[in-house]
């Protein structure tokens, strides 16, 4: 199904737990096509007085299928991470059981697949599954299981986070890290100090650093080191000693007596990396799930450690924060884009990136850090002072994220001895506003500050927020039917006191709800249909009803286009595809097509390359993999929107999108827009956006042709002939999509039909400029748009078996088609050979 190679899709895909009966699969090597850089090797670099851009990056080539290799967990491209669902009292361990050991080859002859589950956790819901037969087995066994299982991924390599370093120049005996941290402004210079607020300390707060272990006797911990626990596969589960020495250098800037943020916080060591630092989502999930399960209270817990965006391992991280303990996590340290990489992509972590100091006194990011909106703070991360496991009295300095996570996960353990029974959220927000802008860094960048921690000093009482009262809703309502659009009201209340000294966060000021009544539909300048709406009985997925119809949209200047449903219905298409040309397409992958000198108008641009993506649609400025669209499923989305501070959750999607998932918080239109951010993120038509899979076509796929070039009718048609969904062999899908190009034949308009079509997916269907316009709204195509000819719609017959006109069997267009023409070999007088954007 679905590879990670996009991060907008797979986050949607994590936030689509429970929704629907089918299993996500997520492939995390497809991850690698997009990153600027190998994301699952430790990225060894030297610090120097050059700093990269943190956007414009060049991206790398493709890595090779042997690289690709090296990053799956254990060498091992069959193993796959499972989730199960909870049955109806809220327990999976039954269901675990019976998969991996009632229906595993070993006990049942008949088993839907050929493998065996090598780690089981029937607590949490997961397992860990070596499938011998390869994807066919893991197919297999998500059909089979189609109603138990909510997602598989594969098992992935993730390693420490950890660059090369150089012995940073110190101002006094504090190691400059700490005296960065509790500076009175952005820019003052280091004095040599490092003093917590209150004389602040730690006490009684346990950090729990899952990473390769922890040196116990080492004397940054002494007295101060609590149980921990090994969860790597065969390994004594009470040994965590540190054969590494990252998991303990991790710890010191935790909580070591030198150079530890929170100096008398007790150190657990939990090793699930191995001692070349590496280990899996398997290994990382089980961790995630000991801290759970043994965490002393009050607790926070650091990882060091990164790989391609998992939905397990967010998953996991979700179930610590419903239990009451923050996870604080590296961004990693690959350059790139934070949300491309898990732990720091959870939109419930607090991610953290890694600042320098350069000549002239300003903070600016280490050119080895990762980035982006996925960032909640940066801390100081060269040239650390660190404990080294080579000795008990051993240090050494060190580099990497790896090394500003713990800064912050010590600073959220001072907040938390003073206030033990805060909750994840509130600890969240507390060390977030911890901290000063520091534009140099990042736009919109702020850099760790103890000194603000909002506590309250012994013998002075926490100053509480205080709000004024709502104003009244506004504007009045009008009469239902007086104006098109469903229209809102807003009201809002002011702050009166500012929340100090650890006083409660201050309520939301801004509510916004919609007019009760009915109301018309608003033309849309992108007249876009999702059928996944919560509405069932309005759009229910199944009930496709643009099946047997043609939908044509004009552009509307450069701002827009205007849609109507066409005369023509029926179950043949628009045009023959005969002579077309089949692109060899697999799962989730895309073609290049290069056109000639006459393009296609898009928004008042010239395209003279298009995407033909294998899960139906065209993109028009870059290639997509993206796979689905979907609902946001696991929470209620208004319960998630409203989430103080939460990350985007459509993460590596353009800002506007971001902006408007975060901000939004009324149902219905936001809803539409939180929901349908991948199909937003690009230039693009869908025409039935939802997953395929070509490679399992057989004899059909996709195909593209150039027809009636140098005429009055030139047209570019891209038809899906009988494309399967992914996982269900048997839903079919055959639509067309023709692009207008000729000057004299409404350059710029293209229709789409559709014939034999499957809504299983909740599809998405219509057009995008690139970004969500902030004045969208959800268009009910049939029969909100009208008919092109202004009379009645046209009824469309019952469907029917019909001999569709494919490449080996010629034939004409529908009775609606287009005029024919071209040829094969005048094909290539317009189009340049295909180059392929293809996945892994």
């Amino acid at each position: 199904m679905a590879a990670a190679v996009s991060a907008a899709a797979l986050v949607l895909g994590w936030l689509a737990l429970g929704v629907s009966a089918v299993p996500l699969k997520v492939d995390a090597t497809r991850e690698t096509l997009l990153a600027p850089s190998a994301p699952l090797q430790a990225n060894e670099t030297s610090s120097s007085s050059e700093f990269w851009p943190v956007f414009g990056q060049a991206a790398a080539p493709e890595p090779s299928e042997s690289e690709l290799l090296s990053m799956v967990a254990y060498s091992n491209p069959n193993r796959w991470v499972v989730r199960v669902k909870d049955d109806d009292n809220g327990d999976c361990g039954e269901t675990v059981r019976r998969i991996c050991r009632e229906e595993a080859p070993a006990a049942n002859g008949t088993a839907p697949f050929n493998g065996r589950c090598v780690w089981e956790d029937r607590e949490s819901c997961f397992f860990t599954l070596e499938a011998d037969g390869g994807e066919d087995d893991l197919d297999a066994l998500l059909v089979a299981h189609e109603d138990d299982i909510v997602f598989a991924e594969r098992d992935m390599r993730v390693v420490m986070e950890q660059s090369c370093s150089y012995p940073f120049p110190q101002t006094g005996s504090v190691p400059w890290h700490l005296d960065r941290i509790d500076s009175s402004s952005a820019q003052q210079p280091l004095d040599g100090r490092y003093q917590p607020p209150e004389g602040l300390s730690g006490s009684g707060v346990h950090l729990y650093v899952l990473d390769t272990g922890l040196r116990r006797t080492h004397v940054e911990f002494t007295g101060r080191v609590g149980q921990g626990g090994n969860v790597l596969n065969g390994a004594d589960p009470t040994n965590e000693w540190d054969d590494n020495g990252h998991g303990t250098a991790v710890a010191s800037v935790a909580a070591g007596t030198t150079s530890g943020v929170c100096k008398c916080c007790v150190v657990h060591g939990v090793k699930c990396l191995d001692n070349n630092g590496d280990g899996s989502y398997t290994d990382v999930i089980s961790g995630l799930f000991w801290v759970l399960r043994n965490a002393q209270r009050p607790a926070v817990a650091s990882m060091s450690l990164s790989g391609p965006t998992s939905l397990g391992i967010n998953n996991a991280i979700q179930e610590l924060y419903a239990a009451g303990i923050l996870t604080i996590a590296a961004a990693g340290n690959e350059n790139t884009d934070a949300c491309t990489k898990s732990p720091g992509s959870s939109p419930i972590a607090l991610t953290v990136g890694a600042s320098d100091l350069s000549s002239s006194n300003e903070d600016v990011r280490s050119g080895f850090s990762n980035y982006g909106g996925c960032v909640d703070v940066y801390a100081p991360g060269s040239g650390i002072l660190v404990a080294d496991h080579s000795g008990d009295a051993a240090t050494s300095y060190k580099a990497g994220t790896s090394f500003s996570a713990p800064a912050v996960a010590g600073a959220a353990a001072l907040y938390l001895s003073h206030y033990p029974e805060s909750t994840p959220q509130v600890q969240h927000e507390k060390v977030s506003q911890a901290s000063t802008a520091a534009p140099t860094i990042e736009a919109g960048a702020r850099l760790l500050n103890v000194r603000v921690l909002d506590v309250c000093p012994s013998g002075q009482e926490a100053v509480q927020c205080r709000v004024g009262n709502w104003t009244e809703w506004a504007p009045a309502c009008p009469p239902a039917g007086e104006m098109c659009g469903r229209p809102a009201q807003r009201r809002a209340r002011e702050i009166l006191e500012e929340p100090s000294c650890g006083g409660n966060v201050c309520p939301i000021t801004n509510d916004v709800r919609y007019c009760p009544g009915d109301y018309v539909p608003c033309p849309s300048r992108f007249p876009s249909q999702w059928f996944g709406t919560n509405d069932q009985a309005e759009r229910p997925a199944q009930d496709l009803d643009i099946l047997g119809r043609t939908i044509t949209y004009r552009p509307s200047n450069s701002t827009g286009f205007s849609a109507c449903i066409a005369d023509y219905v029926g179950y043949e298409p628009l045009e023959s595809f005969g002579q077309a040309t089949k692109l060899d397409m697999q799962d989730d992958s895309f073609v290049e097509v290069t056109l000639g000198d006459s393009g296609f108008s898009f928004m008042g641009q010239t395209k003279n390359t298009i995407y033909v993506g294998s899960n139906g649609y065209i993109t028009l400025d870059e290639g997509d993999f993206s796979y689905m669209v979907g609902e946001i499923g696991g929470q209620p989305v208004r319960s998630l929107l409203s989430v103080a501070g939460i990350k985007s959750a459509m993460a590596g999607t353009s800002q506007d999108i971001k902006r408007a998932l975060i901000q939004a918080n009324i149902e219905g239109h936001d809803q539409f827009v939180a929901r349908t951010g991948p199909h937003w993120m690009r230039q693009r038509i869908s025409g039935l956006f939802q997953d395929m899979n070509p490679s399992t076509s057989g004899d059909h796929g996709i195909y593209f042709q150039a027809k009636g070039q140098g005429t009055s009718s030139s047209r570019l048609v891209v038809t899906f002939d009988r494309v399967p969904l992914w996982g269900m062999p048997e839903e079919r899908n055959t639509f067309q999509m023709v692009l207008y190009t000729d000057e004299s034949s409404s350059p710029g308009s293209f229709s789409i039909w559709w014939g034999q079509i499957s809504g299983v997916y909740r599809p998405m269907v219509g057009v995008s400029p690139g970004s969500m316009p902030p004045d969208q709204i959800e268009t009910d195509l049939v029969p909100d748009i009208g008919t092109c000819s202004g009379g009645a719609l046209p009824a469309v017959p019952p469907p029917q078996v019909v001999a569709f006109s494919g490449p080996d069997g010629g034939g004409s267009g529908g009775s609606g088609g287009g005029s024919g023409g071209g040829s094969f070999f005048g094909l290539f007088d317009f189009l340049l050979p295909f180059r392929g954007g293809g996945s892994f």
